[in-house]
Parts: structure tokens; sequence; C-alpha cells
């Protein structure tokens, strides 16, 4: 639920502290003391509140409570520059007696809560000087039995109660101290997003964020009644930018300078930039012209005009030439149970109205008209950074051999990171990771050469020794050699090089008469179909195989000798020549062969030289 039934929220972005409220009709801090505002140590937005209790006066900021509130929830956030030697009193809701407090507990070195002056407990963890804390706290005086519960960070809650009471409204909400004899040593402390509510607890991380004037609505200026400064009419876009400053300044403004209790300058405020709103504030200043008092109305009104609240009256907001301020809570319009931030929701069609007075005299001077809310969480940009995810894409040169179109489709990448679990609201600022892959058309307007490299294969076996009769087979040596559908656009020619094998075997020694069988050596050579999408003409040269064998000679050094058994049969020796004298039975002893014979007679010798 978002409502949380807030009274003030307040981040202290419009950069008053004083307790210097409207004449009537308006109210603001209704103490303040050593209290002023810091713009350098912050928790969140531009600015906080620095609470400077000196040992011998108090420190403190306080809020009235609407009467009838007995069970409230506060929150906010806390620095305490240097931890003292003493217990420090922190904040307090103060009723009658036995008011539930906060205490910096110095014993423990950890905040405390306590009522009154009694006792206090200890909660939360070790402190360190010099750091943001986040209470969460609520206190109940409803009934006879107060009690009250606090947590530090969102961690472990400590509850006490105390009975013997007389339920009591809640008055006042104080940070720091409330008086000498209670408050303390001197401090420093810092506060910041400062909520108090009637529900809610606890609220958890949460931010105060500031909406001031950005853009005029419709104007009902009258003539030389709404005017700016220099007395000229409001006329759009002219208002809004007088009422804007923070702090408030009077350098310029909107003045009402004759009566008229339906004249006004409408303003419309900057778009809230979060979806969840627990409560909503409007804050106005103004100041008169001289001395006396008159009037001004601060008007918020919803987007169909109805008004929603007013701050002032049409004859005493102002008090002569005092600057003066008013806070008042916007209550939910349209009947709604919560705030709706979307375009023309309750909170973006919210719009100021500043006029209305019916005593100009002096003239009023509207300084400034801002809202505030109230959101869960940090509240905190994030910026979300993508690191550059970068590619290199490199190929070898291409060598076309003919004119031809060549395309180099996208490379495409996606690059994706885990989904971001955002458990409260944030910004998120995406940088650009961006991934650029471009290669322009490449034309190719003059003769090229596509050089596709050998893909040589080289088969060796162990030299084979045989050493009875044998019948020597080679097998086929088979090799496939596919290649990628080719698609050629234009019109070309592909030409495939020469594939080429060298088969070798080592060589072959016979030491006895055998039978040499050499296999066919076949070669299949397959090419998936090239998909022609236009007319080409598809050249494939040969894909040639050249095979070759040393000489074969069968030959002896010695005189010719008769193997036992082969009858004077012919030696085969080592270089392959043979040699044999004519015996008659040459033709009868020798193969047929079906190479070249050469003979030569010399000396009753034939010499038979074989090539195979």
């Amino acid at each position: 639920m978002a409502d949380k039934g807030v009274l003030i929220a307040d981040g202290f972005e419009i950069q008053n502290v004083t307790t210097t409220g409207f004449n009537a009709g308006g109210t603001t801090y209704n103490a303040s003391t050593n209290a002023s505002v810091e713009t350098t140590i912050v928790k969140h937005g531009a600015a906080s509140v620095h609470i400077a209790p000196t040992g011998s006066a108090a420190g403190r900021l306080a809020n009235a409570i609407p009467a009838g509130n007995r069970v409230l929830t506060v929150s906010f956030y806390v620095y305490i520059a240097s931890l003292p030697a003493s217990d420090l009193l922190i904040s307090q809701c103060s009723v009658p007696a036995s008011s539930p407090n906060i205490i910096y507990k110095q014993a423990s070195n950890k905040f405390g809560i306590r009522f009154g002056t009694g006792t206090s407990t200890a909660f939360g963890p070790t402190l360190s000087s010099a750091t943001w804390y986040l209470i969460d706290w609520t206190v109940d005086t409803s009934g006879t039995t107060y009690s009250q519960t606090a947590k530090v960070d969102s961690g472990t809650e400590v509850n006490i109660t105390t009975g013997g009471q007389t339920a009591a409204d809640c008055t006042a909400s104080h940070l720091g101290t409330t008086s000498t004899t209670t408050g303390g040593p001197a401090a420093d402390m810092y506060f910041d997003d400062w909520i108090i509510a009637t529900s809610g607890y606890p609220l958890g991380e949460h931010h105060v964020k500031l909406l001031l004037p950005t853009g005029d609505g419709t104007h009902n200026a009258g003539t030389n009644v709404i005017e700016n400064q220099a007395g000229t009419d409001i006329t759009s876009p002219n208002a809004f930018p007088l009422v804007n400053e923070v702090p408030a300044e009077n350098t310029d403004y909107i003045q009402q300078s004759a009566s008229g209790s339906g004249n006004y300058a409408e303003i419309t405020f900057d778009d809230p930039s979060d979806a969840t709103v627990w409560g909503v504030t409007a804050w106005a200043a103004v100041e008169g012209a001289a001395a006396n008092g008159s009037g001004m109305i601060f008007r918020v009104v919803d987007s169909s005009g109805t008004t929603a609240v007013d701050m002032g009256t049409a004859t005493g907001t102002v008090s002569g030439t005092t600057r003066r301020w008013s806070r008042a809570l916007v209550p939910l319009v349209g009947g709604h149970s919560e705030w709706s931030t979307e375009p023309s929701g309750d909170l973006s069609g919210l719009k100021g109205r500043i006029g209305f007075s019916t005593d100009v005299n002096p003239v009023p001077r509207a300084l400034l008209f801002a809202l505030q809310y109230a959101t869960p969480g940090d509240g905190l940009g994030v910026n979300l950074v993508v690191q550059d995810g970068t590619h290199a894409h490199a190929g070898d040169n291409i060598a076309l051999t003919q004119v031809h179109e060549l395309v180099v489709a996208d490379a495409i990448h996606a690059q994706a990171a885990d989904t971001q679990a955002l458990t409260q609201a944030h910004n998120i600022t995406v940088a650009d990771a961006a991934d650029a892959h471009a290669a322009d058309n490449v034309t190719l307007t003059q003769a090229h050469n596509i050089t596709v490299q050998d893909g040589a294969h080289g088969h060796i076996a162990d030299n084979i020794v045989l050493t009875q009769v044998h019948e020597l087979a080679v097998q086929d040596a088979t090799h496939a050699h596919t290649a990628d559908n080719l698609t050629v656009t234009p019109p070309g020619t592909i030409a495939v090089q020469d594939a080429t094998h060298l088969q070798a075997t080592d060589n072959i020694v016979l030491t006895q008469v055998h039978e040499l069988a050499v296999q066919d050596a076949t070669h299949g050579h397959t090419a998936e179909s090239p998909t022609l999408t236009q007319i080409h003409v598809l050249a494939i040269d040969d894909a040639l195989h050249a095979h070759t064998a040393d000489g074969i000679a069968l030959s002896t050094d010695e005189e010719p000798t008769e193997e036992p058994g082969l009858g004077g049969g012919i030696f085969l020796g080592p270089g392959f020549f043979a040699k044999e004298r004519i015996h008659g039975r040459i033709r009868q002893e020798m193969p047929a062969f079906t190479q070249s014979l050469f003979a030569e007679v010399n000396d009753d010798e034939l010499v038979l030289l074989l090539v195979l």
C-alpha cells in the first residue's frame, strides 16, 4: 500500500529552517534552535539540516503534530560528525510525561531508546562518527502502557514499554535536543529525509524529493492585477520562472497589485521520477512590499482545477517585509486511496495558483511555490555501464579470376546482459553498447586470379621383401575431394586447378621367380553439385595423376647360374638388369614381355634389355 498516512515529508530541499510562518492560514516549524541549512553533508538531494547544540544551549528542529495522533511512525537519516563523550538526545515525540526518545548511548557506543530520562536500551550497530544511519521508529501513547520500537539500517529491532501512563496525543516531533538539562553535550548532528506518518513502520530506505515549477498553466491574471516584479501583466510562459528559485529570493516574483478574489497566475510542476509516492507536501514563501499586512493565497489544485489545499488567506498572509513560510499536507484528490504518478495522474496533474487577494496594501509578493514528495528506495540514480564488445573479423585475401560481384554478408552479433533485478526505484542509465559490423559491397571491374592451393597427398609404404612365390596386389588408393556448393551471382567462369597426387613405392627386390601384378590405382574425385543462379560457364580442368615407378631391369654382373630345380633359368639380380648366355632356351625360359625388346649379339652372347 502506497499511502502511509504521511503528515510531514521534509527533505530540507526548500532550504529553510525558520519558524516564521504565514501571518494567517499557514504553518511551518514550531521550534528551531541552533539549526541551519547544510548543502555539503547531505544524504540525498541538495540539502540537509545541521543541528548543533552547544551544551549550554539546545539544538533542535520541531514540527507540530495535528491533534488526535497517538501512534506515530518516524523515519530519518542522522549523521554525527564526532561522537560525544556523554549521552546525546537525537529525537523525541512529545507527550505530557514520559516522552519516547532516541539517544546516542555513550556507554555502549550505540543508539538507545528510553522514556523521558529513564534507563535506555541500546540497539543497532556500534556507531562510527561521520556516517549516515537510517532510523526507523514507531511510538504508541494511546493507552496506559506506552511502547516504542526502533531499528537502525533495517537491522534488528528493539522494543520497550512503560506502564502506569495516561493516554495522550503526540504534540510534536523533534530532531535534536529539547533543552539544556536533558539534551546533553555539544555536538554536530545532520538530519535528512524526515518523514512523520501515522502508519507504515518500518518505512526503510526512502527519499524526499523536490518538484519545482517548470511551466505555466492557464492564467486569469486580469489587467494590472497579477503582475511580475516590473509591473507587467502575467502572460504565458513568464510566471513559473518567478517562483522556482531555491533558496527563495526576491529579485523576481509574482505580485498582486490590485484586489481580485478570482485572479491568479497558474503554474505547473515538474513530473515525479518515481512510481510510488507515500505523501506530498506543498511549500511557499511570501513577503510584502512595505509595512502592515495584506493577503495572498497559494492554492494547489488537481488536473480538473478542484482545490486540494490552500496556504494563506485573502487578507492576512503577509506581515510587512518579513519573509514568511508555509507548509501544508496535500491530501489525495479524486477520492483515490493512493497517489498516481502517471502522466496527468494525481501527482503529475497537480498545479499551483497564486493570487486571490482582496487586500493588497502592501502589495504581496510570491517568492516560491514548490512540492516535496516522499518515495521508497534510496532514490539515487544508478549508472549501468556496458563495456564495449569489440570484434575483429579478418579473412584471407581473395583473388578473383574474372569479373564478379563480391557481397559480404552481415556479421551480426547479439550482446546480452543478465536481467537486472531492482528491488527499489532507480534511474538506470544504460550507456550505448553499439557494435557496427559493416562492409561495403566490393565491385571488381578488372580480371583477377582466384588461386586454390594444391591439395597434395603423399602415400608411402615400407620396403616389401618377397622370399617365395607371391602375388603382390596393390589395392586402390582412393581419394575423395569435396568442396562446398558455389553460388556465383553474375556470369563467370569457375576454374578448378589441378589436384595432383603422387604415389611412390620403394624398389621391389625379387629374389626368386615371381609374378608381379600391379593392380589399378584408381582415384575418385567428387565435388558437390555447384548451384548456379544465372547462366554461367563451369569449367573443371583435368585432375591429372602421375604414377611413376623406377625402371625395372633384370640383371646380374656375374656369370649366369642356374638355380636348383630351374634347369638353368634366369637369375634376377639387383638393378633389374639380366644377362644370359645363349643356351637355346632363352625364349622358352623368359616370360612374354609387352614392352620393347632390344637385342645385340656380341661374342655369342645375347643381351636383353627389358624396359617396363
